[in-house]
């Protein structure tokens, strides 16, 4: 688990959700309870953000079924990123963007902003895409991976500065209004 600015990032194998996930989401959140994290912020399964070419969709929401169990078991904060499949080493999308449609309209959301960029053609569609996610799920969204990239692949830029020409200071600043957030570093 890695472990930035007391905020908990669960533990992921990049790949389809098995039995271990479970025994591993489990350990994460004891984890959290135990040296008191302020977060612990979870990957949507693949089986939800890539439905259609994973026709899983009752393992993923099993999934966050179980996350959200332990997030009331343990009384720990809990939030779901969108964390699109990538290509490894490369870090470019290999399965497309996540699919919003079926990610549940009731669960608390980590927005990542960098994951969120990777495949837009250009900065304006990037704001664009940004101000949809905010007006659609904005209540959702309560914890924040602020970085951005080059728009190919998931470089992780997480100086403030660059974030902010990147965004608009106007989008940054109605992102990070009420929520927690870190500027994430990556592995």
């Amino acid at each position: 688990m890695r472990i930035e600015n007391n905020h908990a990032h669960a533990d992921t194998r990049y790949r389809l959700i098995d039995v271990i996930d479970f025994v591993n989401l489990f350990n994460n959140c004891l984890e959290v309870k135990r040296k008191n994290y302020l977060s612990l912020t979870v990957h949507l399964p693949y089986e939800i953000q890539h439905y259609k070419k994973y026709k899983n969709l009752r393992l993923g929401y099993l999934y966050v079924g179980w996350g959200e169990t332990l997030k009331r078991i343990f009384d720990i904060k809990l939030y779901w990123e969108n964390a699109p499949e990538e290509n490894y080493g490369k870090w470019d999308l290999k399965s497309g963007q996540t699919l919003w449609s079926k990610v549940p309209k009731n669960i608390e959301l980590c927005l990542d902003t960098g994951h969120l960029l990777i495949g837009i053609k250009d900065l304006k569609k990037a704001r664009k895409v940004l101000d949809e996610i905010i007006e659609k799920r904005g209540s959702q969204i309560k914890h924040l991976h602020l970085h951005v990239n080059d728009l190919k692949s998931d470089q992780h830029i997480n100086s403030e500065k660059e974030i902010i020409n990147v965004l608009s200071l106007k989008i940054y600043s109605s992102l990070i209004k009420d929520r927690s957030y870190i500027f994430e570093k990556g592995e």
